[in-house]
């Protein structure tokens, strides 16, 4: 596990390597997010995305009210050794996930690409790139060699394949990347709204009376790499420039950068409620739900003293405390759209390179209006 591992891969790592061990076989039942959260010393919510990973790899189900358990045959979809499943279908469409920064929702993305493929014909492989470039792009080279009639990516960046990429489009072999916009390269890109969610939370805040507001990231690399992420961060940046708001350099935060022994998330909070800062604006609800975890344990007022809102509106946003103030990804549409795409290309009809799909803003009580 590497020193820079998240605490929910932490988790999963655990869980995947005592099903590797036959803990749970029979209709044994997995610890739930409670006992997690006290064994490793996390969040709910940190607990929760690491079984939301596990079901969306398709290794454990839930039943409600029940708890997590292995399903039957279980298996990670790891990469290449699975190519030889193309040959007992006859149209097939890989799916590439980075399965990392996936969680919550995402499912809906898989399930409705997965009908409408099924509608046509069409059989959906799922390969799991690790969050691993080389792997990534391994991933792409053989799928694309391979007797497979297209492909759907979900690329962990938006430059890193571009080579790759390019090549494809030139070879107008059928493609379609989710979440991001590949720079400079018409290839099918189906993605949702990042920059308006953003500029609607941002403004949202601006209505209620906030000016000194953050922006706060938890990456391991310059969020400026991340298409999606970058989006977000011009919308925020619009929205006060639009409102006379000066952007402050020391209000943008990524923590990762700033993470270390002596620098918790509880300092940096209370070092930005002592620059001023009455709201923050996060990556996603998971990072603004940690967030009003901290808030709650140092006994920071959510949203007395700071106003948050994340974006994606994962179940979890609903029933934090205070409920989280978000932005919806329509994350169906994103799927159906990414499927009906690459069957286009395949069956040579109309479609459109750059599908934007629009995002809603969803009010709750994370938010003070001055």
């Amino acid at each position: 596990m590497s020193a820079k591992a998240k605490l929910y891969e932490v988790i999963i790592n655990y869980l995947e390597k005592q099903i590797a061990d036959g803990m749970y076989n029979n209709g044994i039942k997995l610890p739930s997010e409670a006992d997690l959260s006290k064994l490793f010393n996390v969040s709910r919510i940190t607990a929760q995305r690491a079984l939301d990973e596990l079901e969306l790899k398709g290794i454990i189900y839930r039943k409600r009210g029940s708890g997590s358990y292995l399903v039957e045959n279980a298996k990670s979809f790891s990469g290449t050794e699975n190519l030889q499943a193309f040959a007992v279908h006859e149209k097939n469409i890989a799916f590439i996930l980075p399965y990392e920064i996936l969680g919550g929702r995402f499912s809906e993305i898989i399930q409705n690409a997965s009908n409408v493929l099924e509608k046509y014909g069409y059989n959906m492989m799922l390969y799991n790139s690790k969050t691993n470039m080389m792997s990534e792009r391994e991933l792409i080279r053989k799928l694309v060699a391979a007797d497979v009639n297209g492909v759907i990516l979900y690329p962990q960046h938006d430059l890193e394949s571009i080579d790759l990429l390019y090549d494809i489009w030139l070879k107008k072999f059928p493609f379609v990347v989710i979440d991001k916009k590949i720079t400079d390269i018409p290839i099918c890109s189906v993605y949702s709204d990042n920059f308006t969610g953003s500029y609607l939370l941002t403004k949202e805040l601006i209505k209620n009376g906030h000016t000194k507001i953050a922006c706060f990231y938890y990456m391991d690399i310059n969020f400026a790499e991340v298409f999606s992420i970058r989006q977000r961060f011009f919308g925020y940046c619009t929205a006060l420039h639009e409102s006379n708001v000066t952007i402050e350099n020391n209000h943008i935060i990524n923590f990762h950068e700033k993470a270390s022994e002596t620098k918790t998330r509880a300092s940096v909070l209370r070092g930005l409620l002592d620059s001023g800062v009455t709201a923050i604006l996060t990556q996603n609800d998971y990072e603004a739900l940690d967030l009003i975890a901290v808030c709650n344990k140092i006994n920071i007022d959510i949203p007395g003293q700071l106003s948050i809102v994340g974006f994606d509106n994962i179940p979890q946003s609903e029933y934090s405390n205070p409920s989280l103030t978000t932005a919806e990804q329509d994350f169906s549409a994103i799927g159906k759209s990414a499927a009906e795409a690459v069957i286009a290309q395949i069956e040579n009809k109309p479609y459109a390179a750059e599908q934007i799909i629009p995002v809603s803003i969803i009010c709750r009580n994370s938010i003070k209006r001055l």
